[in-house]
């Protein structure tokens, strides 16, 4: 009988213990939950400020894909205005050319008119000389 008594208390014992062990096991159970419960928002916080930054990075994105749009574009009209400008530099310098060959020719047309005058300024005294000679009169004397 002692045997049963000291069985008996064992179990005693042992149910208490079990429940000892349960009321622990649903201590930490809970607070597992509850930190179950603070990595779960912590992690739907972690998610919408994910969301929010992909939101940003996606119209900075945006923003920089139209950056660079806008600077191929200007690259593109920059290069328009480069070969505008070498054009306006080409017609000036053919400009000038031509100007400097007009110029030239004009200075070259003016010497011959001297020249001719010269001529013709030589051949005025002459001639009128070769009329006052005959017409009678003395070489240094007109003709009235």
């Amino acid at each position: 009988m002692a045997d049963e008594i000291d069985q008996n208390q064992e179990i005693v014992a042992l149910k208490h213990e079990n429940r000892s062990l349960f009321v622990k096991m649903k201590e930490l159970e809970a607070i597992f939950n509850e930190k179950l419960e603070v990595k779960g928002k912590t992690i739907e916080k972690l998610k919408q400020k994910l969301e929010e930054r992909d939101g940003t990075v996606r119209f900075y994105s945006g923003v920089f894909e139209a950056m660079e749009r806008e600077a191929e574009s200007l690259k593109q009209k920059l290069k328009d205005v480069s070969q505008w400008k070498k054009k306006v530099d080409l017609l000036s310098t053919v400009k000038n050319r031509l100007a400097k060959i007009h110029i030239k020719e004009l200075q070259s047309e003016v010497s011959e008119l001297k020249n001719k005058l010269e001529i013709q300024g030589n051949k005025i005294p002459e001639s009128v000389i070769d009329e006052n000679e005959q017409v009678g009169g003395s070489p240094g004397v007109k003709a009235c």
